[in-house]
């Protein structure tokens, strides 16, 4: 069973989004690069979850800004336990981007808080959220960062086969 977890507000990014880090020792006894199906995979340097992304991180904070959202998501935040599991469903992504072809192995996770919270900011906001997969992002090819999944509906069109 899985500890409750109040980890600090960790604010949005320049870009954004917002992140919630996960330690790292979880991860780093990982293989540092691995292959599969002629595909060079080097590990993430650093694990996260993605509450908020891009896109809709930067239109929940400029409501916000304008003043008048109640509660506020740094609220929303810290009123969660962010408690998660590891899975072990892991996923092979692809995504064609303009500069070339980006693949991702990424971990389901088990963690109801991402539900909750997605549901009470699309409350506060007064549009719904879609839902999106709580996952963390292990290894990467083709660019540093992955494959974002703002959705459910991203992850089905993007996912490969399981690992």
């Amino acid at each position: 069973m899985a500890r409750a977890w109040h980890p600090p507000w960790p604010g949005f990014t320049s870009r954004g989004s917002l992140l919630l880090p996960l330690p790292d020792a979880r991860f780093l006894q990982m293989p540092e690069a691995l292959s599969l199906e002629g595909i060079e995979f080097q590990r993430k340097r650093e694990f996260h979850v993605t509450l908020l992304d891009r896109e809709t991180g930067t239109r929940i904070r400029a409501e916000e800004l304008a003043g008048g959202v109640r509660p506020s998501v740094r609220e929303l935040f810290e009123g969660e336990d962010w408690q998660c599991r590891r899975s072990d469903a892991r996923w092979l992504l692809r995504e064609q981007l303009p500069e070339g072809t980006v693949h991702s192995i990424i971990e389901l996770l088990d963690m109801p808080a991402l539900v909750r919270f997605r549901h009470n900011v699309g409350w506060a906001h007064g549009q719904p959220l879609p839902p999106t997969p709580a996952h963390v992002t292990l290894y990467v090819a083709g660019n540093d960062s992955g494959i974002g999944l703002a959705s459910k509906e991203e992850f089905q069109r993007l996912r490969l086969r399981r690992l």
